[in-house]
């Protein structure tokens, strides 16, 4: 089966990817577009009212220890980064959404197309970053689309299915 959600043969993906933007420019045929090809859904919640809760992903910025003059190099750059006209650039490059609260009002961010992904954030959790991450989260998915998409395992059997091999992960 195709892979690619931007080759227009895959109806649904299960997770909010990073750089969203250029990967839609690149899409088969011709470019999609938010609203119109592609929508997002809400995250489930178990009763109806409930917070709907969400993962905010991403890698934190890193300063490895290396000799005192380079690591304050590196510190000075990212404060660089981090200011908010420097930081709505980066975000604006890399199609990545804001990661300071001063920029989610930002005109860029009020476009209708990409609205309803900073509103998400409401109730995004930032993940602990530790080097399984990914391949927690591969788990935790392709074990969410076995119950919700393929409908090939019950929910409760996935829950103890995908913990144990989170755990597992978490160990190597």
């Amino acid at each position: 089966m195709e892979q690619s959600f931007f080759s227009r043969c895959i109806g649904m993906w299960p997770q909010y990817g990073y750089s969203w933007e250029p990967n839609l420019r690149e899409a088969a045929g011709e470019p999609m577009v938010i609203g119109e090809d592609v929508g997002i859904a809400p995250v489930p919640a178990p009763n109806e009212g409930d917070t709907r809760y969400t993962t905010y992903g991403g890698r934190g910025l890193m300063i490895l220890r290396t000799e005192p003059a380079r690591e304050e190099l590196a510190w000075q750059f990212i404060q660089f980064l981090m200011e908010d006209e420097n930081n709505l650039v980066f975000l604006q490059e890399l199609g990545y959404l804001p990661t300071i609260t001063s920029l989610k009002d930002d005109e860029y961010f009020q476009d209708p197309a990409r609205l309803p992904f900073v509103e998400a954030l409401e109730n995004g959790v930032l993940p602990e970053q530790i080097g399984a991450a990914d391949a927690v989260a591969n788990t935790i998915l392709g074990v969410y689309q076995q119950v919700a998409v393929e409908e090939a395992v019950e929910p409760e059997a996935a829950v103890e299915q995908a913990a144990e091999q989170a755990r597992g992960e978490l160990q190597q």
